[in-house]
C-alpha cells in the first residue's frame, strides 16, 4: 500500500501513463483512511462542544477550545482535500488508459457532479431531485465497472 501511495504522489501530474487496478485502489483505500481519521476527529470535537443537557445553552462551558479544535482540523481537511485533487484525477485518467479506454471517458466524473449542482438550487423548478440522483448514481455506477475493469495488453 505504501510503495503504490508514494507512486501517487511522485506522478500527480502525469495524465499520459497507466496505474493498474492495485495501484489504484490501494490509494483509494488510503484515501478513505485519510479521510475517516478527519471525519473522527472532527465528529469528537463536535461531540465535545454540544450540551446534551437542558440547561438552556447548545454549547458546553468549554466549548471555545472544541470549537477552535475542530476549525483547525476541518481547515487541515480542506487542505489535504484540494492537495489530491489533481492527482484522483490523474490516477483516475491512468486508471481508466490502462483499461484500453479512452481517457476521456473520465469526463463522466464531471459531469456526474453537474446533476448535483442543481438538485437545491433555484434551477430545480420541479420535483427532479430523484431522477438527478439516479443519474448521478448510473454515471457512478459506470466509472466504477471502468476501474475493476482488468488491465488491457500494452501497446
Amino acid at each position: 500500500m505504501f510503495a503504490a501511495y508514494k507512486k501517487y504522489w511522485q506522478n500527480y501530474v502525469n495524465f499520459q501513463d497507466r496505474s493498474t487496478r492495485s495501484d489504484y485502489w490501494w490509494v483509494i483505500l488510503a484515501n478513505i483512511i485519510i479521510r475517516f481519521f478527519f471525519t473522527s476527529l472532527i465528529v469528537v470535537g463536535l461531540f465535545n462542544c454540544i450540551n446534551f443537557s437542558d440547561t438552556g445553552s447548545i454549547f458546553t462551558p468549554d466549548a471555545g477550545g472544541w470549537i477552535a479544535f475542530v476549525v483547525i482540523i476541518t481547515i487541515l481537511y480542506m487542505i489535504y482535500l484540494l492537495a489530491t485533487l489533481v492527482p484522483n484525477i490523474s490516477i483516475s485518467i491512468r486508471r481508466i488508459r490502462d483499461t484500453g479506454l479512452s481517457p476521456w471517458w473520465y469526463s463522466l466524473a464531471i459531469v456526474e457532479q453537474l446533476p448535483g449542482l442543481a438538485i437545491g438550487t433555484e434551477l430545480n423548478h420541479g420535483n427532479y431531485d430523484v431522477m438527478l440522483l439516479i443519474i448521478m448514481a448510473l454515471i457512478s455506477l459506470t466509472l466504477l465497472i471502468f476501474y475493476v475493469l482488468p488491465s488491457s495488453k500494452k501497446d
